[in-house]
């Protein structure tokens, strides 16, 4: 599982520009497997078979920014591509086009005392790519250049994983793992533009054949659903009602986990005439953060809980 993660997180998806870990994700088809990619960039899987009645789903895209103007200094504005806090990017480093950069800020010593009581919005935040002026800059680096975080990942103490935004790889890494196995009955779904309010999966929620999905995704790790202690299955979510047949088949063995947004099973609900729908969660700390922690074993728990519920549907 390590060494699957290591890939995944290697390959960056600012939303809307998933094209190289679509291309990764490919790279594992077993023989006869089928993909396609849509206009919305979301990549289908189906078995030589076709369409299935149950479809797996997770998202692809990463936290990131996007370039804005130059200054006349060479430093760059951002615009983030989702809602994140701002507050863990000042001295982060970033890649923008090919090219190293720091996100910084105004030094400590240099702000009033109001500002160093306040954190810093992004708007008061640059990135650095060492241009000496405006004009360097922008020949660098045109506006609406993806910005993404750098950083390896690895094993922390025992059996947990750090890694680059790799509360976005987990449901991948758990569906690849199920796709190696090469179940007839099952298509599997990676989506788009899932941190734009779930706009991939929305885009192709009203032609899926579907009748039961079931979404794969990372959840905040908490008090009630910690790390190491298996999949998470919300009773419901804040946009989103689970059927409670489905939620008692899934229901032994699992974490119960507090109601969220869960936009990628709410666009499935809602685009496809109230279909069936369940989220099962992977525990991971710092989601929306450069360098999430999760437990490789919690990823074997979500699978094993698949296996059973695609089993029994």
């Amino acid at each position: 599982m390590l060494t699957l993660l290591q890939k995944l997180t290697a390959v960056t998806a600012p939303s809307g520009q998933e094209a190289p870990l679509r291309e990764l994700i490919v790279s594992f088809l077993p023989n006869g497997y089928r993909a396609s990619t849509d206009r919305a960039g979301n990549l289908l899987i189906t078995p030589p078979e076709g369409c299935t009645d149950i479809l797996l789903a997770t998202p692809m895209d990463e936290i990131a920014c996007l370039t804005g103007k130059a200054q006349e200094d060479g430093m760059i504005s951002l615009t983030p591509t989702a809602s994140f806090d701002p507050r863990i990017l000042p001295g982060r480093a970033v890649c923008a086009g090919g090219l190293n950069g720091v996100i910084g800020t105004k030094a400590v010593h240099m702000q009033s005392k109001e500002e160093r009581a306040q954190s810093v919005p992004i708007e008061k935040l640059y990135l650095d790519i060492g241009a000496t002026d405006k004009a360097e800059a922008e020949r660098l680096l045109p506006s609406g250049t993806a910005v993404t975080f750098r950083g390896e990942t690895r094993l922390i103490g025992k059996s947990r994983v750090m890694g680059r935004v790799l509360d976005a790889r987990l449901g991948i890494a758990v569906l690849l793992t199920l796709l190696r196995e090469a179940p007839r009955r099952v298509s599997f779904f990676f989506a788009a533009g899932n941190l734009t309010d779930g706009q991939g999966a929305t885009a192709y929620a009203a032609l899926c054949p579907a009748k039961t999905v079931l979404a794969v995704e990372a959840r905040e790790a908490d008090e009630h659903c910690k790390l190491g202690g298996g999949a998470i299955l919300p009773v419901m979510d804040k946009n989103t009602v689970y059927p409670p047949a489905l939620f008692q088949k899934a229901a032994d063995g699992v974490q119960y986990g507090a109601p969220k947004k869960a936009p990628l099973a709410a666009a499935f609900q809602r685009g496809g005439g109230g279909r069936e729908v369940l989220t099962v969660g992977i525990p991971c700390r710092y989601p929306r953060t450069p360098l999430p922690v999760a437990d490789p074993n919690d990823c074997a728990s979500a699978a094993e809980l698949l296996r059973r519920l695609t089993g029994l549907l």
